[in-house]
């Protein structure tokens, strides 16, 4: 891996997190499609990482596989952050929530 493999990992997280939102926005938030929005950002990742592998081999990985493969760990991280930053948000809510109950 070369220098620039440094700024391709994240690089992939923030579009496939972009594409997921695009896609939320597009069908409407639908609970139906909610189960299959790592997939899809794990398929965008594995796209995303063999299109940087074929410009430049050197930005992403060796071989082919391996960027395959860092695409979709890239993917599936923005599903993660994703999901990391709601769920804190819901708890420092409830915590403000059950204050003003009392």
């Amino acid at each position: 891996m070369g220098e620039n493999s440094v700024y391709c990992l994240p690089a992939i997280a923030v579009a496939c997190y972009l594409l997921i939102e695009l896609v939320k926005a597009v069908t409407g938030g639908a609970a139906s499609w909610k189960s299959f929005y790592p997939i899809l950002s794990a398929f965008i990742g594995m796209g995303l990482g063999a299109a940087l592998f074929f410009v430049d081999p050197e930005w992403i990985s060796e071989s082919l596989p391996g960027a395959i493969l860092i695409g979709a760990a890239s993917g599936l991280s923005a599903t993660g952050g994703d999901q990391i930053g709601k769920r804190l948000s819901e708890f420092f809510h409830r915590d403000e929530e059950d204050d003003s109950e009392k």
